[in-house]
């Protein structure tokens, strides 16, 4: 199987990393079946001074991007339930404009052409290099 990634849709090569400010920086809602990048990477996000919530489902998700209303949601692909695109197009009725990078260990044609066909924003494949996530997160932020 040949693994795509998805294409740039930003230029990332301006933004720079931060660390806390001290300030909000965006709400950001991760949502991933895997609870150790769950705290990972809101620990991370958190660390730089974005305010995060977490989700462990599809289902989770929906009801929480409602409550929280996200500037950016971290959704991975491949979910047991209500799997990424599923739960996108569920979130896109209540939140049309958020902005959503789909995360998974699965990125193949397939895949990358669904998540961006249901409205993401970019798509990364696992594992993660931590340093572009941010990038990503950071910029897609700063584009609202």
């Amino acid at each position: 199987m040949k693994i795509w990634q998805c294409p740039k849709l930003y230029d990332y090569s301006a933004v720079r990393g931060g660390g806390s400010s001290g300030g909000n920086l965006g709400r950001v809602m991760l949502v991933d079946d895997s609870l150790p990048f769950l705290r990972n990477f809101s620990s991370v996000l958190q660390s730089q001074g974005y305010e995060v919530r977490t989700a462990d489902s599809g289902l989770k998700a929906v009801d929480l991007a409602v409550s929280f209303m996200p500037d950016l949601i971290s959704l991975d692909y491949d979910m047991p339930g209500l799997d990424g695109v599923g739960t996108l197009i569920k979130i896109r009725e209540k939140l049309p404009e958020v902005k959503v990078i789909f995360i998974s260990g699965r990125m193949d044609l397939e895949a990358v052409t669904m998540a961006l066909a249901s409205g993401a924003s970019e798509c990364v494949t696992k594992p993660v290099n931590i340093n572009r996530l941010l990038n990503i997160v950071q910029a897609l932020i700063q584009s609202r």
